[in-house]
């Protein structure tokens, strides 16, 4: 198929990319656990540990970048999220260009109207999670590694698995295909740029935690235990491939593009499959899996969907041609506005989060709920962390005797307090906890929100005139 058009095509997708993410920015999308998390650690990192909260798990580049923004005064969610755009549109045009390189033009640009368009990736701008900037990461060190940049692509998935560890699955593929030129330069180029931010995460991780490796460790445990992903909420190993389709039942052509991309097996196209078909395979053995994680490998997949929708726009007459683009076209435009201005925004307790107005910033809280560090710079001690059982609940039954907090924050909905579905010792463990809270503080909140329970503990008498009705 000849080009569609002799023009910069790809600038009048990127300008069309931004009015649709300036119609986005009006809804009001739920800021979530995680977005609470990496928030809560950018305080802890420039207040170097005063406030904030801290979870070892968690990658550290985008909460380091979160608290530039914070630190300079300004509005860490706001900034955040005109960042998170901004590194959306910059990594649609990597697509097109690394597209444009491997495959054509055309195929490029069906891939990166695709992409725009994505849902999830649509929803992930607006979260202040990692997924955005791990994508543009990788995607830059792709386009680097095309270009023979082999030192810059390297040191750029280094930061790409520090922002999102998972994202360390394309340094091996990028290992591998070195093979193209045979060179133990390019070999130590590539692995002295994923090298330098990687050695000071692991140094400073064997100062505190005697583990250089503790993260990893760590976030692996937590993931593979975590009660409500995989116990409350099992998916089947299959769970990405139904994914696909629901991100948009185009995707269905993408199967004609891997027929078709293998009848040609090029070594730059069989390198671009591995980008999707590895992941894809690395996703599939997870226990936890969530729809976010589907960005790992949709700028890959795409493009497989745009081989395939060339292939037929080639094999259709050619007054067909303009009729069955434009369907492609309005659907994949239409369908993820149906999808996320359908999706009602979660109804939060304002009221809960707002108490924190009256509390000094000194004060040490003990809460199973980060979104608190959404509302409040208050150090924050997680009743969670790393996972909560019937042993952490058994230790705060006596903690909070011993050692009285400032504040207690409890809620049933958004804190992870959750028992494995059986398991008594757990729930009475809980409930012996709840009661020692009662007993031995005040509460001074308490509120029945949307099913969910809400509960403010207070050492301090003098709130008592703010106390509900329990």
């Amino acid at each position: 198929m000849k080009s569609l058009n002799e023009k910069k095509e790809i600038f009048v997708i990127i300008l069309l990319s931004i009015l649709v993410r300036l119609v986005f920015s009006v809804k009001q999308f739920a800021l979530t656990w995680d977005s609470a998390v990496y928030l809560g650690m950018a305080k802890y990192i420039f207040s170097l540990g005063n406030l904030g909260l801290w979870e070892p798990i968690r990658p550290v580049v985008w909460p380091f970048l979160l608290g530039i923004f914070w630190k300079s005064g300004l509005d860490a969610v706001a900034f955040g999220r005109l960042l998170e755009i901004t590194l959306s549109i910059a990594s649609i045009y990597l697509l097109f260009k690394i597209c444009e390189k491997i495959f054509d033009k055309n195929i490029a640009l069906i891939a990166s109207f695709f992409f725009s368009f994505s849902l999830t990736f649509l929803e992930l701008e607006f979260n202040l999670q990692t997924g955005i900037l791990a994508t543009f990461l990788i995607l830059l060190s792709i386009y680097l590694f095309l270009r023979q940049k082999i030192f810059l692509a390297g040191l750029f998935a280094g930061l790409a698995f520090l922002t999102k560890f998972y994202y360390g699955v394309f340094i091996i593929i990028l290992l591998v295909f070195m093979i193209k030129q045979v060179s133990i330069k390019n070999y130590k180029n590539l692995l002295l740029g994923f090298g330098i931010p990687l050695l000071p995460y692991l140094i400073a991780n064997t100062f505190l935690y005697k583990n250089p490796f503790f993260p990893f460790i760590s976030a692996n445990y937590v993931i593979n235990h975590v009660i409500a992903c995989n116990f409350l909420n099992p998916q089947p190993w299959y769970y990405f491939f139904q994914r696909i389709f629901i991100e948009n039942p185009l995707n269905i052509i993408a199967l004609l593009g891997v027929v078709l991309l293998l009848k040609k097996p090029k070594l730059d196209r069989i390198f671009f499959l591995s980008l999707f078909v590895l992941p894809l395979a690395y996703l599939t053995t997870l226990s936890c899996k969530t729809p976010r994680y589907l960005l790992l490998i949709l700028p890959f997949l795409l493009p497989l969907t745009a081989l395939g929708i060339d292939f037929i726009m080639d094999k259709l007459k050619k007054n067909l041609r303009l009729l069955f683009l434009l369907i492609i076209i309005i659907f994949a435009a239409a369908y993820p506005f149906y999808i996320l201005f359908k999706v009602p925004v979660p109804e939060e307790n304002l009221d809960y989060y707002n108490h924190f107005k009256g509390i000094e910033p000194d004060k040490l809280v003990l809460t199973n709920n980060p979104k608190l560090a959404l509302y409040t710079d208050n150090k924050l001690e997680l009743l969670y962390y790393p996972l909560y059982n019937s042993s952490k609940a058994e230790y705060y039954s006596d903690d909070v005797v011993d050692k009285k907090r400032d504040y207690v924050f409890i809620d049933t909905c958004y804190g992870d307090m959750i028992c494995k579905p059986g398991d008594l010792v757990c729930i009475n463990a809980t409930n012996n906890l709840m009661q020692v809270l009662k007993d031995n503080y005040e509460t001074v909140y308490y509120a029945n929100h949307t099913v969910c329970e809400y509960f403010i503990f207070s050492y301090k008498s003098e709130h008592s005139e703010d106390t509900g009705d329990v």
